[in-house]
């Protein structure tokens, strides 16, 4: 299995970082900008286009739209970034709370089927 140990956070890159991160093996690049950054999306393109020379995988930080977009490999979530998690949280908790609630529902189907099972087999004479 090819795991990868080394990861670099990049925003642009250049000649100078192109030839240094070629001598990494196993490296991980990730496309990251600071909260007062703006996306760009030349630089995103040129990290990801370099990604896919060197056979690196490619994440973007914080934004899933955008690692659809430019075909990331995948997203790096950031600790401090609550508004993606709490999003999948709340969606999670909905879900979970929407099952709860019709769980009442699928008891009493369940066990009402357990019953016909029940009545079929004293039926075929098996119990």
């Amino acid at each position: 299995m090819n795991q990868y140990h080394n990861y670099i956070f990049l925003s642009e890159i250049n000649d100078q970082l192109s030839i240094s991160i070629k001598k990494i093996k196993k490296v991980s690049i990730i496309y990251y900008i600071d909260d007062f950054q703006l996306f760009n999306e030349n630089n995103c393109k040129l990290i990801r286009n370099f990604c896919k020379r060197i056979n690196a995988p490619f994440y973007i930080v914080n934004s899933i739209n955008n690692a659809v977009k430019y075909k990331a490999n995948g997203i790096y979530i950031e600790a401090n970034n609550k508004r993606i998690l709490l999003k999948k949280y709340n969606k999670l908790k909905k879900t979970f709370l929407d099952l709860l609630e019709n769980w009442g529902d699928f008891g009493n189907y369940n066990s009402d089927r357990n019953q016909m099972k029940e009545e079929w087999k004293q039926e075929g004479g098996l119990l």
